[in-house]
């Protein structure tokens, strides 16, 4: 088994110091020199904790003065019923959505990527990939795909400022009707954890979804990895007679016994105006 770096070990170490002290925001952490004493680990390992705990928004490090605890920061709140941009739902409750890090690439479909898309296998595709952040730290990594006839990737570098699904909505001959998503676990490789600033290995909420046109022709593929503690997701659920399902892409009734049919999935179908976050 992997063992995990000291410095992950010391941030455990750190929170529980100020939860059994009972600190709260707005108070002084002690020195470095006290903390790695108090804790019996070098002054560098201190510092890479200390660092971190700053990138997750835990601590403020004011020069000259010293570490401070800040408020917990509130998670980004959204259900999933609705299909919005991460932007409006930034707009609604009072926060700063950025996106930074974009790469536009023309791809060719791989098979398993062709068939969700409902094209040929080789299909050019328009790939986007990009970090969301909240008021400046990072909190998702998203990547979309979709035919390069609906949207080739030279218009998109021209065009895509912040959300595919804002984008999408403006976009001329394009009807964004609904989008069908699944909610999975998934861990960050190495290159993703830096991308999004957490430790390897550390957990993630992952959002697949396709998004759907009218005619529920597939637009665009979409896989969004979230930070667990900067999301959270809600759900409303009904009683039996009530619930619906989407097979790819068509809605049927859930039999009254709440059971859907034989090794199908129940998944989640959002629609404009329906909170979906963000793309």
């Amino acid at each position: 088994m992997r063992r995990r770096p000291l410095y992950a070990l010391t941030v455990e170490h750190l929170q529980e110091y100020v939860e059994q002290r009972h600190l709260v925001p707005g108070d002084r952490l002690p020195s470095e020199g006290q903390l790695a004493e108090e804790i019996g680990v070098s002054r560098s390992t201190i510092r890479e904790a200390l660092r971190e705990l700053e990138l997750r928004g835990f601590i403020q490090r004011i020069h000259g003065r010293g570490n401070f605890l800040c408020a917990k920061p509130a998670p980004i709140f959204t259900g999933l019923t609705t299909l919005e941009s991460l932007e409006s739902l930034a707009q609604r409750q009072g926060w700063h959505c950025g996106t930074e890090q974009i790469v536009v690439e023309q791809v060719a479909a791989p098979p398993e990527l062709a068939e969700t898309l409902a094209v040929p296998d080789g299909t050019e595709l328009t790939y986007l990939d990009r970090i969301k952040t909240k008021d400046g730290r990072p909190v998702c990594r998203m990547q979309s795909w979709l035919p390069a006839a609906l949207l080739p990737a030279d218009e998109l570098r021209k065009t895509f400022k912040s959300s595919i699904t804002d984008l999408l909505l403006q976009q001329p001959g394009i009807r964004l009707d609904h989008a069908v998503a699944e909610v999975q676990a998934a861990i960050a490789d190495p290159a993703v954890a830096t991308r999004l600033g957490v430790e390897p290995g550390a957990p993630l909420v992952l959002l697949n979804e396709v998004f759907y046109g009218a005619s529920s022709q597939p637009i665009s593929y979409n896989v969004n990895a979230f930070v667990p503690q900067a999301v959270r997701l809600e759900v409303l659920r009904r009683v039996p007679s009530q619930l619906e399902e989407v097979i790819d892409g068509r809605r049927r009734s859930v039999p009254q016994d709440g059971r859907p049919g034989a090794g199908a999935s129940v998944r989640l179908r959002q629609g404009p105006g329906d909170l979906l976050p963000g793309r």
